[in-house]
C-alpha cells in the first residue's frame, strides 16, 4: 500500500510546519502533540482531521503536555482493519499502537472527536485519576468498575467519557446518556487537567442524551 504521510509538529490549520517557532527568552514553551496522518486520505479528509485535532487541543489546552504522539490512518474498511465481527463500525482507537483507524467517507467530527478522546484519556490519565473516580459515580458505575472494559461498548466507562467529550465540544451526536455532572468532570479536566479536584454535587444529576 502507498501511504501519504503528513506529520504535524506545530499545528496551523492548512499549514504543515516542521518545527515549532522559538519562544521569547523566559517564556514557557508548550509542546504541540505530534499527529501523523497515514493511508490515502482525500484532501478534504486530511483537512477535517486537522480541523478536529485543533478543536480538541483548543478545548483541552492543559493536555498539550501529556498527549503522546498519535497516528490517524484512513482505511477502506474500518471493520476489516478491526479484523471483522463488528458491522457498521466507522472508526476505532487501538491503544497499543496509539492509532485511530477511520473509514473513508466517515471522516466526520463526531467520529474523530470520539476517538481523539480515547487517546486523550489514556495519554493523560483521566480514567485513572480523581476525575475518573467521580465520572464513574455520576454515570452510575460501581466504584470498582474497570475503566476500559464492559459487557458491551455501552457498559464501558471509557466509551461514556469519549461521548461526553463529543457533547462537551457541542457536537450534536451523543449516543449514550451523559449526566450533567459528567459533563462537569470533563469541563474540569479541560480547565485543570486530570489531577483536578473532583466536582461537587454528583447526586441529583440529570440525564441528557444529546449534546448542549
Amino acid at each position: 500500500m502507498v501511504f501519504k504521510r503528513v506529520t504535524i509538529l506545530a499545528l496551523v490549520t492548512g499549514l504543515v510546519l516542521l518545527a515549532a517557532p522559538l519562544a521569547p527568552a523566559g517564556a514557557v514553551q508548550v509542546p504541540t502533540p505530534q499527529l501523523t496522518i497515514t493511508g490515502e486520505p482525500t484532501a478534504a479528509e486530511t483537512a477535517e482531521i486537522l480541523t478536529q485535532w485543533d478543536r480538541l487541543l483548543a478545548a483541552f489546552p492543559t493536555t498539550r503536555t501529556c498527549l503522546t504522539p498519535l497516528t490517524v490512518e484512513v482505511v477502506a474498511s474500518a471493520e476489516a482493519a478491526w479484523g471483522g465481527g463488528i458491522q457498521g463500525i466507522a472508526a476505532f482507537y487501538r491503544r497499543s499502537l496509539a492509532t485511530i483507524f477511520i473509514e473513508h467517507g466517515k471522516v466526520r467530527a463526531e467520529h474523530l472527536i470520539h476517538e481523539f478522546a480515547h487517546h486523550l484519556d489514556f495519554s493523560c490519565g483521566f480514567g485513572s485519576g480523581p476525575l475518573g473516580v467521580a465520572f464513574l459515580e455520576v454515570q452510575g458505575f460501581p466504584a470498582d468498575h474497570a475503566w476500559a472494559t464492559g459487557a458491551g461498548w455501552r457498559s464501558v466507562p471509557a466509551e461514556h467519557f469519549a461521548e461526553a467529550v463529543v457533547g462537551f465540544l457541542g457536537i450534536d451526536s451523543v449516543d449514550l446518556p451523559i449526566t450533567t455532572a459528567a459533563f462537569t468532570t470533563v469541563a474540569r479536566f479541560a480547565a485543570y487537567g486530570a489531577a483536578a479536584a473532583i466536582p461537587p454535587q454528583p447526586n441529583g444529576a440529570t440525564l441528557r442524551n444529546t449534546a448542549f
